[in-house]
């Protein structure tokens, strides 16, 4: 058997296994979904706002300091 074959059996047995793999994922609902994304979007909004306020801090803090 050629390594060209080898490589070509792999990656069929690869793709077979994947497939079994992916029947037995519980896959999310739709409304899982959107929930999942609202937290999402609304932790990234908390976490840049505060990082935006320690920022205008540090920038005034800086801004004292170099005065």
């Amino acid at each position: 058997m050629s390594k060209a074959e080898r490589y070509y059996n792999q990656m069929v047995a690869f793709l077979k296994e994947v497939r079994i793999e992916l029947r037995n994922v519980t896959w999310p609902t739709k409304e899982e979904t959107v929930n999942s994304t609202w937290v999402v979007l609304v932790t990234v909004v908390l976490i840049g706002v505060f990082i935006w306020m320690v920022d205008i801090f540090l920038q005034k803090l800086v801004t004292m300091i170099i005065s």
